[in-house]
């Protein structure tokens, strides 16, 4: 199981997120497996993947709201478990959605228009 996960050019120097060597298992299945990575502060990023890859399970880990079963995850450089903590990397996050849906929304709320509406527009421009 894998996932890529995009970011775009970073300038800030602190560390935002970071997982290092994180796995999680149910039973005998891994849903995430010696996953590393570092998010510096001010970054852009999308986490990708097939079904079944991770990536919901990550953003949980992320959020504090499971621990991973071996490695460690940190927000700003503390676990995401402290009630502190939670409450940022629950405002550093998106919701799980569709990339449709966070277009439609986005251009609905910019250009005040109904979310089918900017649908079509995001169809139109190529974006989805």
């Amino acid at each position: 199981m894998s996932f890529i996960l995009f970011k775009e050019a970073q300038t800030a120097i602190t560390l935002a997120i970071q997982f290092d060597n994180v796995s999680k298992h149910f039973s005998n299945t891994f849903a995430v497996q010696q996953v590393s990575f570092d998010i510096k502060q001010g970054s852009i990023v999308a986490l990708l993947g097939h079904n079944g890859a991770g990536k919901s399970t990550s953003l949980s880990m992320l959020l504090g709201l499971m621990r991973p079963s071996t490695g460690k995850v940190s927000v700003l450089g503390h676990s995401p478990t402290s009630g502190r903590t939670r409450a940022i990397a629950q405002q550093l996050c998106l919701s799980e959605g569709t990339v449709r849906n966070y277009l439609s929304d986005i251009l609905g709320k910019l250009n005040s228009s109904s979310r089918h509406e900017a649908t079509l527009v995001a169809k139109e421009q190529g974006w989805l």
